[in-house]
């Protein structure tokens, strides 16, 4: 059986976060859409690769950067390559693992030592299908080749390794070395592309190639294996087949289902088109859901804006977090996106005077009264996991005169019915949410 073997290589250098410290021109320089290029690393991997490569056998995640430091007057760089995760496909501890990467203050781009140190480990996996993924935001700047790096990749014993490469901002010069690396694709992230949407149109080709080279191995492997086993390598490799052409055609199982005449005549012009294939899709959730709103059922976590969305978030956490200090204390009081949004499963914590952490706290904000909110199949998962310490702060009126009611505990509340399963009238939801109605009276 053909195992697949993938290396994940994030870009940690001070270019992906703020740059406090470098100087004024530096800091605050690299940002995008007011972020750091580290936040959008997150959510690309997140959101789009993890889910991509559910069918590989095991994973490894490394951040790669140089630290400077000065040694008798002279700039030393230490090569900073750690392992984050080695594992099977586990997807909630690995979305766990990126999301807790913090930004870095400064530090170079060691790419090639980054791939070396990748290669050297996938060497061990001869007959494997073995990729990198690599995302960067640069070039080299440690005086290593890092094209000489990636053809040994392509040169390993066994099955070829190919290197894939998401360049995030990267400058025509960065694009071109890259390029000249990215022998299984490169795929560059431009300054204006941070919206899911966005993102899917730019990253379908780079996903379509990952599952594609997978099924190029897996053929490879069957081949140069001996007779004996045949049969039994080609049943596995017809099983990741249909695994892999499964998630190639989750973006288009919409547009496959009851299309129109005029969709028919499309269909194959749409098929050649991966842009226009996502705009399609996009129509018909739009169309699927004005006849909803026609009904006059509430549709609030399909309809809301996402700069709208993140307004409300940022108001009321900003409000919570102003109460929460005055409640506890401002040094006990730890706001999880206060720099930038964190991707965690809660927003604040609660910290004792030894350090301990005695509250995890999680802010759900409505523009009015609404005694209904939602937590994400993620944040009802870390619930269950933290019942004893996990709270609900659920501000009313955001953007207006604001207040907050706390839920001291969760499960509590919910054995005791102050908090109910269940709508209080009909709503249309986004999947994986778990609905949850705050009782007052």
């Amino acid at each position: 059986m053909t195992e697949t073997i993938i290396e994940i290589l994030i870009d940690h250098s001070g270019s992906m976060g703020f740059m406090k410290g470098a100087g004024v021109e530096h800091e605050d320089k690299y940002l995008i859409g007011g972020q750091t290029r580290m936040s959008l690393v997150k959510k690309i991997l997140i959101e789009e690769i993890i889910p991509t490569i559910d069918y590989a056998n095991k994973i490894f995640i490394r951040t790669f950067r140089f630290n400077s430091t000065i040694v008798e007057d002279k700039r030393v760089d230490k090569l900073y390559v750690p392992l984050l995760y080695e594992g099977t496909f586990e997807e909630q501890k690995m979305q766990l693992i990126i999301s807790s990467i913090q930004d870095s203050l400064a530090g170079g781009t060691p790419i090639t030592n980054a791939i070396n140190i990748a290669v050297a480990n996938l060497e061990k996996y001869e007959n494997c299908d073995r990729k990198i993924i690599l995302v960067t935001d640069g070039e080299e700047n440690g005086g290593g080749d890092y094209i000489e790096a990636s053809k040994k990749a392509m040169q390993l014993k066994g099955i070829p390794c190919k290197t894939f490469i998401i360049g995030i901002a990267q400058n025509e010069q960065s694009e071109k070395k890259a390029i000249a690396i990215a022998t299984g694709g490169y795929y560059n992230i431009k300054t204006n592309v941070t919206s899911t949407t966005d993102l899917q149109k730019v990253l379908m080709p780079l996903k379509r190639a990952v599952l594609q080279n997978t099924i190029q191995n897996i053929e490879t492997a069957t081949n140069n294996i001996n007779p004996q086993p045949i049969i039994h390598q080609n049943k596995t490799a017809e099983i990741v087949k249909e695994k892999i052409e499964i998630l190639k055609s989750e973006k288009i199982k919409e547009t496959t289902n009851q299309l129109t005449d005029f969709e028919n005549k499309l269909k194959q012009q749409i098929l050649n088109s991966e842009i226009l294939l996502t705009e399609l899709a996009n129509i018909k959730d739009t169309l699927r859901l004005n006849t909803l709103l026609d009904t006059g059922i509430d549709a609030t976590t399909l309809t809301i804006d996402s700069d709208y969305s993140e307004n409300i978030r940022k108001t009321s956490e900003t409000f919570l977090y102003s109460f929460l200090c005055k409640k506890f204390g401002s040094e006990k009081v730890k706001w999880l996106n206060q720099t930038v949004e964190s991707f965690l499963h809660h927003d604040f914590e609660i910290i004792d005077d030894k350090g301990n952490i005695t509250s995890l706290i999680e802010c759900k904000g409505t523009i009015k009264d609404k005694p209904t909110f939602y937590l994400t199949s993620f944040e009802w998962t870390f619930f269950i996991k933290n019942k004893d310490t996990y709270q609900i702060y659920r501000v009313f009126n955001v953007l207006g005169e604001m207040y907050v009611v706390c839920i001291d505990n969760l499960l509590t509340a919910l054995l005791n019915r102050q908090v109910v399963p269940y709508l209080l009238k009909p709503e249309i939801l986004k999947e994986e949410r778990v609905f949850l109605t705050l009782i007052t009276n």
